[in-house]
């Protein structure tokens, strides 16, 4: 078994190619036999699936990316937030 690219007027072609001795009565092998399946749309659909996925694993990274840099912002500004109201407090406290 093998699969076996075609040259075609409107692209490459793929066929799943299975091939076989013929025997002859006296157990010769004289002529080998074949048969072909156009899996063409098949391997065109996983090409794509694989695109699909690797354009998905760049959006997931980018999201992940995003998410991380608005959770350290979010962390800072609740840090100057407390910040200044533990000045707000002493500051209440002094007065």
């Amino acid at each position: 078994h093998t699969v076996e690219t075609l040259e075609h007027p409107d692209g490459v072609h793929f066929s799943l190619v299975a091939k076989f001795p013929i025997h002859t009565d006296c157990g010769e092998t004289p002529f080998i036999g074949g048969i072909g399946i156009d899996i063409t749309d098949r391997i065109r659909m996983e090409q794509q699936l694989k695109a699909s996925q690797e354009r998905l694993q760049v959006l997931t990274d980018k999201l992940e990316q995003l998410v991380e840099e608005r959770t350290h912002e979010l962390v800072q500004s609740r840090d100057e937030l407390r910040g200044l109201a533990t000045e707000l407090n002493l500051t209440e406290q002094r007065e």
